[in-house]
């Protein structure tokens, strides 16, 4: 994708977002084209940074690992903002038969961090997440 057609569709802003008193700096993908972009293409996050998909209703939302260049920890939230599924380093993919992670309950936000987060602030299924939108 020409970069230029990237920078005209991402105009994302950062939230603060807290899991278990832990305090990140959640980048927002709420349009269409922020959702399907993502992380793709990007070198890497920092420890306390996430990424914050807001989709536009609750459904078993899947993502997969295309065009990643590292693996990351994904977590589902239901309407509640309490997390219903939790999957941990998933790997990059580069080709067009990549595996699509789905959650087994309805979600409206879906939570992208650092490979690794979810095991060492112990986050499990259940939990808060707390940000405004």
């Amino acid at each position: 994708m020409p970069t230029r057609f990237i920078a005209r569709h991402l105009k994302r802003r950062s939230v603060p977002l807290t899991i278990r008193g832990k305090k990140l700096n959640a980048m927002v993908s709420k349009t269409y084209w922020e959702r399907v972009i993502g992380l793709m293409h990007r070198g890497g996050m920092g420890t306390n940074e996430c990424m914050l998909f807001v989709l536009p209703y609750s459904h078993r939302h899947g993502i997969w690992m295309r065009n990643m260049k590292f693996p990351i920890d994904v977590i589902w939230l239901d309407d509640r903002k309490r997390i219903v599924h939790i999957e941990r380093s998933l790997p990059p993919c580069m080709s067009f038969n990549c595996k699509v992670y789905s959650p087994d309950k309805d979600s409206r936000y879906i939570v992208e961090l650092q490979s690794g987060y979810t095991k060492r602030n112990r986050i499990k299924i259940n939990d808060a997440a707390e940000f405004t939108l």
